[in-house]
């Protein structure tokens, strides 16, 4: 396959076994904090019972850190540059004002290469990628060394205020284009879509095919995990099956053959959210600009 090259700055974890090729995600302590307040924020990897909480990347290891809210986006990468230990599990974001349409936080890492066994990275193809069904039952890594993956992680996390006792409709913030490296984006917003519902999806990548990619959805209340495919621009749609928290992820893979000292490159994008418990009333959000960036 074709090598990218990047004008990225690699750097080199010794992660142990339990971390190597787990996904990430955000997470949060508690709910959406008013205005003014302190969003306490965990970089999460894993799925169910063995999700663990990692550290907190520190300024040196992130590309991008941000706060979205309607009209406005705070890029956080020099504010919380001071006063971050680089073994702290969790940080807190100042919030703004931002009215019930909720806020985005987003989270891209810097480049970094994983070595991790042949067993591993089999096992990882199969189960988030569905690139090595033709190869189920045996790797066809056994006996070499070490795979080098150079990982490239977006993170996405959509949050909506609590009660109040209004009707909750569409937000514009939350269906946006970040652009982030990597990106998962909803075509509806995740938070207004009930229970039998589909959620339509896109997904973009700083290059390469995005059509037949596979999108997994883990439902962390029932542990439940369903997967579908990309088709033509990276377009799907997923069955949202129930309501609560969810978390979408979606990989590219590409062979590097020994560029960037790396074997394969993985490219992750990970969404979460919460999906209502009932039907919602949809209403047309408010209408945005169309950005340079929308393709």
């Amino acid at each position: 396959m074709k090598r990218f090259i990047f004008a990225l700055v690699a750097l080199v974890f010794a992660l142990s076994p339990a971390q190597a090729q787990r996904v990430g995600r955000l997470q949060t302590t508690g709910p959406l904090p008013g205005p003014g307040g302190q969003l306490e924020l965990q970089l999460v990897r894993g799925e169910g019972s063995g999700a663990l909480v990692d550290r907190w990347p520190g300024p040196e290891e992130r590309n991008w850190l941000f706060l979205r809210a309607p009209g406005t986006q705070a890029n956080l990468q020099q504010v919380l540059t001071s006063g971050t230990p680089p073994n702290r599990a969790l940080i807190a974001l100042p919030l703004g004002e931002y009215g019930s349409e909720g806020i985005v936080v987003g989270l891209d890492l810097g480049v970094r290469i994983e070595p991790v066994t042949p067993a591993d990275w089999h096992r990882f193809l199969l189960e988030h990628t569905g690139l090595a069904e033709s190869q189920r039952g045996h790797s066809p890594f056994s006996g070499s060394p070490p795979v080098r993956i150079r990982r490239l992680e977006s993170m996405k996390l959509l949050l909506r205020p609590e009660g109040g006792g209004q009707v909750r409709v569409p937000s514009a913030v939350l269906m946006a284009k970040t652009g982030q490296a990597v990106e998962l984006r909803p075509l509806a917003d995740p938070t207004t879509v009930s229970p039998g519902s589909d959620l339509p999806l896109r997904v973009y990548m700083i290059t390469g095919e995005t059509q037949g990619l596979t999108i997994t959805a883990f439902h962390e209340p029932s542990g439940a995990r369903t997967q579908v495919v990309t088709g033509p621009g990276g377009m799907a749609h997923l069955r949202i099956r129930a309501a609560g928290r969810w978390t979408l992820e979606v990989h590219q893979v590409l062979e590097l053959n020994g560029a960037w000292n790396a074997d394969f490159e993985l490219r992750t994008a990970t969404l979460s959210f919460v999906a209502p418990a009932a039907e919602t009333e949809l209403t047309t959000p408010p209408k945005q600009s169309k950005s340079r960036d929308d393709r």
